[in-house]
C-alpha cells in the first residue's frame, strides 16, 4: 500500500460522524427501519457525535421516527428522483446491500455499513457485502448487530477508491 493510501485511509478513519444516510433501495425493508427506530440504536449514533440523520425508506410500512430526545435532527422520505445529494451530504452511510448503493456510497467516498435485507429471493446482496467487507471497502451488519457496529464504526479501517462510472 502506497503512502497516500495510508494516509487517505487514515483521514478516511479520522473523520467524525455528524450526519448519517439511511437507505432500503426501491423494496421494503422493515427489519432495518425498526433497528433504526430503536432507543439502542439511535443513543448508539447519539454517543458517537451523530446529529442529523436522513432515512429513505422505500415501500415499507414501518415510517421512520422523526426525532429522539429532541437531541437528533431526522428527516425521511420514501423516494426521491436522485440520492446522490444524500449520499455526498453524510459521513456514514447504512445501506442495504443493492448494488447501486453500494457503489454511490463508494463514489461518494462514505463510510458504509451494509446491512443485507435476508427476505430476498436470492442473496445477491449477502455476496457483495462479504466482497466489499473482505476486501476493506465496507463493514457488513444484520439488524441484530448493527447497534455494536454503530459503537465501533469508527475504529474499524476501512479503504475507499475514486469511482469513475
Amino acid at each position: 500500500m502506497s503512502l497516500d493510501m495510508l494516509t487517505q485511509n487514515e483521514e478516511f478513519r479520522s473523520q467524525p460522524l455528524r450526519k448519517v444516510f439511511v437507505t432500503v433501495g426501491s423494496t421494503s425493508f422493515d427489519e432495518l427501519i425498526i433497528t433504526i427506530n430503536n432507543q439502542s440504536c439511535l443513543a448508539a449514533m447519539h454517543s458517537r457525535g451523530v446529529e442529523e440523520i436522513k432515512v429513505q425508506y422505500g415501500n415499507g410500512k414501518v415510517l421512520p421516527r422523526t426525532s429522539y430526545k429532541e437531541k437528533l435532527k431526522m428527516e425521511s422520505f420514501q423516494y426521491k428522483s436522485s440520492i446522490v445529494e444524500e449520499f455526498n451530504w453524510a459521513d456514514l452511510v447504512i445501506s442495504h446491500g443493492g448494488a447501486g448503493s453500494v457503489l454511490e456510497s463508494l463514489r461518494a467516498k462514505k463510510k458504509l455499513i451494509i446491512v443485507v435485507n435476508k427476505k430476498l429471493m436470492d442473496n445477491h446482496q449477502l455476496e457483495l457485502a462479504e466482497a466489499m467487507t473482505r476486501n476493506g471497502y465496507a463493514i457488513l451488519a444484520s439488524t441484530e448487530s448493527l447497534v455494536e457496529t454503530i459503537k465501533n464504526v469508527v475504529s474499524r479501517p476501512l479503504k475507499f477508491v475514486f469511482l469513475t462510472l
